[in-house]
């Protein structure tokens, strides 16, 4: 990671990630709405949104998400194949997704103003949070899990989640690439959720509605190019 990119301060990787990896496995919109307050709290304190410190708090965030193993996801879903648990996980997450995007849209639910900046950076944080948890769970549920500490793995699933393609790099590859991939991808995430390149919605969606239709739009189609690729390699 270059220097420049350094967490705000007030930042707890620790934190962020258990925040979001409640948002991820809750489908209750008043406990959704709940870790929201909290995580947009933490954004509004933190006050720093470039896409260097976003980069930062992404990347210290993802060794901290906890990811649920092979063997628990399959015993969740009993009777299912792989590709019926990966469907089910894909679902969920854009539902998640969705549901973010939608509760951010409608701040009025907070107990504290917040800055269209706090919101747009908690949002993708979180989102992209969901997400790479994702793209972690379809590698163990093909029986693709990254080797190694908890951080190159993270590292390794960054690299596969930027690229929208299953893990094809070592951990040492990925470290060289995280950085920049990650800045590529977030842009194109911000573009979308701020409305330029939001074409194929159509032009009456705004606010709560917009960011649902982009999380799930974009959530769903990352998960199913993982999938696929993941599939053809199984």
């Amino acid at each position: 990671m270059a220097a420049a990119e350094t967490p705000p301060d007030g930042f707890e990787p620790e934190a962020e990630a258990a925040l979001i990896g409640a948002l991820a496995e809750t489908e209750s919109e008043p406990v959704r709405r709940a870790l929201l307050s909290r995580m947009l709290a933490t954004g509004r304190r933190a006050g720093s949104w470039s896409l260097g410190s976003l980069t930062a708090r992404i990347t210290g965030m993802a060794p901290e998400l906890r990811v649920n193993g092979r063997s628990e996801l399959l015993r969740r879903h009993p009777g299912h194949t792989e590709d019926q648990v990966a469907d089910l996980l894909i679902g969920k997450a854009a539902r998640s997704a969705a549901g973010v995007g939608a509760a951010t849209g409608a701040a009025a639910f907070l107990p504290f103003p917040v800055t269209w900046p706090v919101q747009l950076a908690t949002e993708t944080v979180v989102v992209i949070g969901i997400e790479l948890k994702l793209v972690a769970e379809l590698h163990e549920v093909y029986g693709a899990a990254a080797a190694g500490p908890p951080a190159e793995r993270a590292l390794v699933y960054l690299s596969a989640w930027s690229r929208q393609r299953g893990a094809t790099v070592t951990s040492a590859d990925a470290t060289l690439a995280a950085g920049s991939a990650v800045n590529k991808r977030l842009r194109r995430r911000i573009a979308m959720r701020t409305g330029r390149d939001v074409v194929s919605l159509g032009p009456l969606l705004s606010g709560a509605a917009l960011g649902a239709a982009v999380n799930h739009r974009e959530t769903t189609r990352l998960g199913k190019r993982i999938k696929k690729d993941l599939r053809r390699r199984g």
